[in-house]
């Protein structure tokens, strides 16, 4: 059909399997434009101030859209050398960056597996591999947090902690910085005050 035909051309559906349609990027990004506003960031964003005040590098807040990870906001820290990997409203998919490897964790193991069957061709080479992801994900879930190094870019590294916005939804903020600062007992620190913070803020983190 002529309508559907440029609904995909426009990025709003994507056509899969069996001339299923279904709603393609440029929708989702539009139903999120309006993050900005909502009160999840209001409540967020003084506890991003303070965590770029402490440990002095970039931090993101990421919401799951679909099988990607939706940037919202992110606050600078004072460090002259900045991580800036990801834009606002920008998108990256689940499993590469820290913040959507967190939220990727929060996802139930048939979930994980629906998707790495979607998407393994488009995931790190250290994570196309379904049992290592799912080791993987089951150490995050065992810490609390994720660690990346080298998956967004060369020469960064992240942590990043998923948090529960109501019952079953969650946001993952993450903070970025280059190797150097990202050593394994000053990423565990971060990951504890991130912990911190969100608890601190009145956030559920994720139970499991």
């Amino acid at each position: 059909m002529p309508l559907l035909s440029a609904l995909v051309d426009a990025g709003l559906l994507e056509r899969g399997d069996k001339k299923r349609y279904r709603l393609g990027l440029e929708a989702m990004q539009l139903g999120l434009k309006s993050m900005s506003r909502v009160p999840i960031l209001e409540r967020c964003k003084p506890l991003m101030m303070r965590l770029a005040r402490r440990t002095e590098d970039t931090v993101y807040i990421v919401v799951r859209n679909g099988d990607y990870a939706h940037c919202i906001h992110y606050e600078e820290g004072s460090f002259p050398i900045k991580a800036l990997v990801l834009q606002i409203d920008g998108l990256r998919l689940l499993g590469i960056g820290s913040a959507g490897t967190a939220l990727l964790a929060t996802l139930d193991d048939v979930e994980i597996a629906d998707f790495h069957s979607r998407q393994h061709k488009d995931l790190p080479k250290g994570r196309a591999n379904l049992p290592t992801l799912m080791r993987e994900i089951h150490d995050i879930r065992r810490r609390g947090y994720a660690c990346t190094r080298d998956l967004v870019a060369d020469g960064v590294s992240g942590v990043g902690v998923s948090f529960q916005t109501s019952p079953g939804s969650y946001a993952a903020i993450s903070v970025g910085a280059i190797h150097s600062r990202m050593a394994p007992q000053r990423t565990k620190w971060i990951a504890e005050i991130m912990r911190e913070e969100l608890q601190t803020t009145g956030w559920k983190l994720d139970p499991r």
